[in-house]
């Protein structure tokens, strides 16, 4: 679960990890659940802030050695609903199993559990030029002889990116 920008090992601890951390101003609207969905076992929670009336709807799944999340934000709790009932409708193809897949062609190569402190080379931390509270998980993609190809941002602000 090296993407995962928090410390869990399966979708589900990264679900009861998100529920444990809420801000206070932030309420449980439904406790941490698996669910399936289109044939996939999710790990599901809902929570909402009484001051903006927004609620969150969060799934994590797993695909290879990843965590899969989907967050639905509405104030409308049956249009949340609706939208998660409309996902049954959602094909994956087999290599998109937890264990499954061995990436090829255009899609890299994942190996599991190789993002650890015996095979980096080199950490160099970001410096950004304010101060913002999210993480910024990346896709590295790395050639034959150890250089760095691509850079591939799954989550940042534009100034958090560029200063990388």
């Amino acid at each position: 679960m090296f993407f995962t920008p928090v410390p869990a090992s399966n979708a589900t601890e990264l679900i009861n990890y998100m529920k444990d951390h809420l801000q206070t101003d932030y309420k449980v609207g439904m406790t941490p659940t698996q669910t399936k969905i289109a044939n996939r076992v999710f790990a599901f929670f809902a929570y909402w802030s009484p001051v903006a009336q927004l609620h969150w709807y969060v799934l994590a799944t797993e695909i290879r050695w990843h965590a899969v999340q989907i967050v639905l934000t509405s104030r409308d709790t049956k249009l949340l609903e609706a939208l998660i009932l409309d996902m049954n409708k959602m094909k994956l193809p087999l290599e998109a199993s937890p264990t499954g897949g061995a990436g090829g062609g255009a899609v890299p190569v994942c190996i599991k559990d190789y993002a650890r402190d015996e095979n980096m080379i080199a950490r160099v931390n970001p410096v950004f030029t304010e101060d913002r509270f999210n993480p910024v998980p990346v896709r590295i993609i790395i050639d034959k002889e150890g250089k760095v190809n691509h850079i591939h941002f799954l989550s940042a602000f534009n100034d958090q990116a560029k200063a990388m």
